[in-house]
């Protein structure tokens, strides 16, 4: 319903100046206003609310013959010259062109550590292969392992069953937590390929954005700095334990035909493929220092059972 068709509420008054300006009277407060209290329901309340060349509420515009139209800001009981709906666009172009960088570092931050993920799982696997050869090597030689005694033995063939679980476990998580996070890339994406649409489409509104675009500008801003407040730490993390576990991995060519060393005991046995997780339950935090392998294998020679090899 239009503004002049709408009663004024009650106890105002609508009157007019010397000059035959129109302001309304307050009866049950005592005081005036130049904003018709019919505003509130018939205009926009925000420029971000404004449709086409809308002002908000407390917004005129006036007409002066010296200086032309000027802008009568009744909120702020201020004038100016510059029409505010243009300085309202610019601001949002402004802002707009702020959150498109912030959300690109983000995406590329967050594809940095994706690809540092694939590498950790490439790692995983290449230790799942080395334990399964030597679980194979040790079966083909089983009769001269129980030539010995099981305090000169090589290796247990249980502590190595028990490895090679954990890491087949190490590698599913890894799996998971990589097609996560490839789901949560791709959205990612989606929303950096709407803010830019909505660049894109600016220009051609001559005020500023629709509500609807503004609400996706808001959403979006709201998940890049959630992803850009972490992204970066955890990428620095993950480069760091990459780089321990990668040293980890470098096996000396001569140490490659025997994996277990040849020392006399578990006791003082070195082995060569790294004994990086103590625990099942640590499946992707990478210690900053291996544990000795004395340590380890007495760990190990703990455990009452193990899971069957699949």
């Amino acid at each position: 319903m239009p503004r002049k068709e709408l009663p004024l509420p009650e106890g105002w008054e609508e009157a007019r100046d010397f000059d035959g300006k129109v302001y309304y009277i307050d009866h049950i407060n005592h005081c005036t206003s130049w904003i018709d209290p019919r505003d509130r329901q018939t205009k926009p309340l925000t420029f971000a609310d404004c449709i086409g060349d809308e002002l908000p509420i407390g917004w005129e515009e006036a007409y002066d013959p010296q200086v032309g139209a000027y802008y009568v800001d009744h909120n702020s009981k201020k004038t100016q010259l510059e029409d505010p709906r243009a300085q309202w666009q610019r601001e949002q172009e402004a802002m707009l062109r702020d959150y498109l960088a912030v959300a690109r570092d983000a995406l590329s931050a967050q594809k940095e550590i994706y690809q540092v993920k694939e590498q950790r799982l490439r790692l995983a696997q290449q230790e799942y292969r080395q334990l399964n050869d030597a679980w194979r090597d040790k079966t083909t030689s089983q009769t001269s392992l129980n030539s010995r005694s099981s305090s000169s033995s090589k290796y247990d063939p249980d502590i190595l069953k028990a490895e090679i679980a954990t890491s087949k476990s190490r590698v599913n998580k890894l799996k998971r937590d990589l097609a996560c996070m490839k789901q949560e890339l791709q959205f990612k994406e989606q929303g950096f390929e709407t803010l830019r649409g909505i660049d894109q489409k600016v220009s051609n509104f001559p005020y500023g954005f629709k509500l609807q675009e503004a609400q996706a500008i808001l959403s979006e801003v709201r998940s890049i700095r959630d992803a850009i407040s972490s992204g970066e730490k955890e990428k620095q993390e993950l480069m760091q334990k990459l780089a321990v576990l990668k040293d980890g991995f470098q096996l000396d060519s001569g140490s490659q035909p025997d994996l277990w060393g040849s020392s006399p005991s578990l006791a003082n046995s070195s082995l060569s493929i790294p004994r990086l997780y103590s625990e099942a339950g640590s499946q992707t935090d990478i210690p900053a220092e291996f544990l000795s392998s004395s340590n380890k294998l007495a760990e190990k020679a703990r455990l009452r059972s193990f899971p069957e090899i699949t």
